[in-house]
């Protein structure tokens, strides 16, 4: 599961995901392009719960956190206005 609080976003929010077991982890935020925008999370991680600051630097419109795990891949719609 990957959550994103505050969704909307103005300025920043906090990207939350639970793994049920451990392993290599890709959390990243796209573009309504598909373009990656920047990089949350990459490497090996415990399970467990885990979360991560995105201060949002981009314009406003529509993005997409992508969370990849062993437990499968999780897409969240995040709108960051203002």
């Amino acid at each position: 599961m990957v959550r994103v609080q505050p969704n909307p976003v103005a300025y920043r929010c906090l990207v939350s995901y639970t793994m049920d077991r451990p392993g290599l982890v890709d959390c990243a935020v796209y573009d309504a392009c598909g373009k990656r925008v920047t990089t949350l999370a990459s490497g090996y991680e415990a399970a467990g719960e885990h979360s991560t600051p995105w201060n949002a630097p981009v314009p406003p419109g529509l993005y997409f956190v992508k969370l990849d795990t062993p437990d499968g891949t999780r897409t969240v719609l995040v709108a960051r206005t203002r």
